[in-house]
């Protein structure tokens, strides 16, 4: 399921851009310069924490590794996708643009658990229950989400039209995903 995620986060970031309004700063392939707390131009590629890599140079074969390092195994979309592979796929999208910590506990809003961004015994046990209904439970709670963002920061407002689709985009794609097996 990993690569189904990479296939669609690949085709809805896109290549390098660098919005000043945009939060996330100079950006490619979804992979955000200040993701690691500093707007220095340069991404830890090799999980060391020390910036390696200018964003404007980075690979895509860089950024799938870092998206399987620092998001895939620390949004725990692997052992989501055993009982939930669509929702395995939405998670990992949730945990790209809105944190993983965040997007852990979306998940758990959407599986109506304790909000407490720890994916543990009891949040697995209702994902291994519901499977991927929570897929689109959890687009509904990420475009609620979304939406507050704007009532908070009017100034990102400019950006909802995009979230929205990207998440219809997203609805669309987990329905033509294949379960792996």
């Amino acid at each position: 399921m990993f690569q189904s995620a990479m296939d669609f986060l690949f085709s809805a970031e896109g290549g390098y851009g660098n919005d000043s309004i945009d939060r996330g700063g100079e950006t490619k392939y979804g992979i955000s310069d200040k993701r690691d707390g500093l707007a220095d131009g340069l991404t830890d590629v090799d999980g060391d924490c020390r910036p390696d890599t200018a964003i404007k140079q980075l690979t895509k074969q860089q950024a799938e590794k870092i998206y399987y390092r620092d998001y895939w195994l620390a949004a725990h979309c692997d052992e989501i996708a055993v009982a939930a592979p669509k929702l395995a796929i939405v998670m990992m999208d949730a945990a790209v643009n809105h944190g993983v910590v965040t997007a852990k506990r979306l998940l758990q809003r959407a599986a109506k658990v304790k909000e407490d961004g720890v994916i543990g015994p009891k949040t697995i046990g209702v994902i291994a229950l519901r499977g991927d209904v929570l897929a689109g439970i959890l687009l509904d709670v990420r475009e609620s989400y979304y939406r507050a963002i704007v009532v908070n920061n009017p100034s990102q407002s400019r950006f909802l039209r995009g979230w929205l689709k990207r998440l219809g985009d997203l609805s669309k794609f987990i329905l033509s995903v294949k379960q792996e097996g």
